[in-house]
């Protein structure tokens, strides 16, 4: 399989049992409440401060093991999904059949058929949708925008276990630096090829617990995702617009790229994501950042062909890091695509006036769907032909590299 898996330890005190109730449980929430996966572990973990570091990572990887292969793990024990102890407790047979772990000493599983199992798994590539466990509309909706031969090393690429790369601050130090500082804390890092900033984590559990992380010398962020910033390529001393900020990571590699010299104005409409972002401004150093929660039009037309930049990191279905929220795929609806489409206009149309004549704006989504992307663009440029396109890139998301992202950039004109 794709996504790895971490069997218990071979201990007769580790309560396998017990965490796997607590687990169903929580994808009750995600599947059947349509709540986040990643707010569901948290609060697992919080109501279980007690269990030991292996059991959290036993819990973490077959929690999102079956949010990520929802679909065929059901379809090799021929049921349809429901949050049955029995049945989820076959399904997670099924996982340790396909993984070559062995199972669990409860009756329940010895009425699996091991080899039907695997031998049904080989069959099934022919189908993608039910191999890589996504529903059929959305498989299609994906799928028809890639070429034949990409397919199905998209949608494994999407279900992949996603590599951890964190970006240096530069403002505190070099990337050598920090791979030493990272090393001695037990934490093994390697250099990124074409990516000066970055280290990817090849091992090491206490990454946020870590001094260089406590000071400030390093965020945690995807590779395409640190493409975004530099896509925007603003100076010292520029006047750049990030109006889509969420918790800052974009914002963070803007302010160094510009060395801390400049003006960068902000907004977003959740509370505790600009929270976040001034805790996190604060710990690297930056002191350029201007945060607006949820400004209203006058505050906005204030700030008209101000600046240099204006960034749209906008709202889109994920598509592209589904992989690192694998419940996206199940709570995306063709209706929510549809407005999330809408609310790409409203704030394109929004904040775009915030750029001055011959300034940039560019428009970034984490989607795989030309709707976000490319033609929302479009749609965008057909209203206010005073915008034109000078770049665009396709950032398609791989196994062992990078989420899946698209990025344009455009140039204000003369005009209305």
């Amino acid at each position: 399989m794709i996504r790895k898996f971490h069997a218990p330890p071979k201990s007769e005190a580790f309560p396998e049992n017990k965490i796997l109730h607590k687990l169903y449980e929580g994808l009750k929430n995600v599947f059947a409440g349509r709540q986040k996966s990643d707010k569901v572990l948290e609060h697992i973990f919080y109501s279980h401060k007690w269990w030991t570091p292996s059991q959290r990572a036993f819990a973490r990887n077959v929690f999102y093991y079956y949010i990520q292969h929802w679909r065929l793990l059901w379809h090799l024990i021929e049921t349809e999904p429901n949050f049955q102890t029995s049945d989820m407790h076959r399904a997670y047979g099924a996982m340790c059949i396909l993984e070559g772990q062995p199972l669990p000493k409860d009756k329940v599983f010895f009425k699996l058929d091991a080899q039907k199992i695997l031998d049904e798994y080989r069959r099934i590539k022919s189908n993608p949708a039910i191999f890589h466990s996504w529903p059929d509309w959305l498989a299609e909706e994906i799928l028809k925008n890639i070429p034949a031969k990409e397919q199905f090393e998209t949608l494994a690429a999407l279900g992949s276990r996603p590599p951890v790369f964190i970006r240096t601050n530069t403002l505190k130090g070099g990337p050598r630096a920090l791979q030493e500082a990272l090393a001695k804390e037990g934490i093994v890092a390697k250099l990124v090829e074409n990516n000066p900033q970055a280290l990817e984590i090849e091992s090491g559990e206490k990454l946020f617990r870590s001094e260089p992380f406590q000071t400030g010398l390093f965020e945690v962020q995807d590779i395409n995702s640190q493409a975004v910033a530099t896509f925007c390529n603003p100076k010292p001393g520029s006047r750049v617009a990030d109006v889509c900020a969420g918790a800052g990571g974009k914002t963070l590699h803007l302010a160094a790229l510009m060395q801390n010299k400049g003006r960068i104005w902000v907004s977003e409409i959740k509370k505790y994501k600009m929270d976040e972002l001034r805790r996190r401004s604060a710990r690297a150093g930056i002191s350029i950042v201007e945060p607006h929660l949820s400004p209203d039009g006058k505050d906005i037309k204030r700030q008209h062909g101000k600046f240099d930049i204006v960034l749209v990191d906008a709202p889109c279905s994920g598509t592209g890091v589904v992989r690192r929220n694998p419940d996206i795929k199940w709570h995306i609806r063709p209706e929510g695509l549809a407005e999330t489409i809408g609310t790409q206009q409203e704030i394109l149309t929004k904040y775009s006036p915030l750029c001055k004549v011959g300034g940039e704006l560019i428009f970034a989504v984490c989607s795989l769907f030309p709707q976000e992307g490319s033609e929302a663009i479009r749609q965008f440029i057909s209203s206010n032909p005073n915008w034109s396109i000078t770049e665009e890139k396709h950032l398609p998301v791989k196994r062992n590299g990078g989420d899946g992202f698209y990025m344009v950039k455009l140039k204000r004109g003369g005009g209305a």
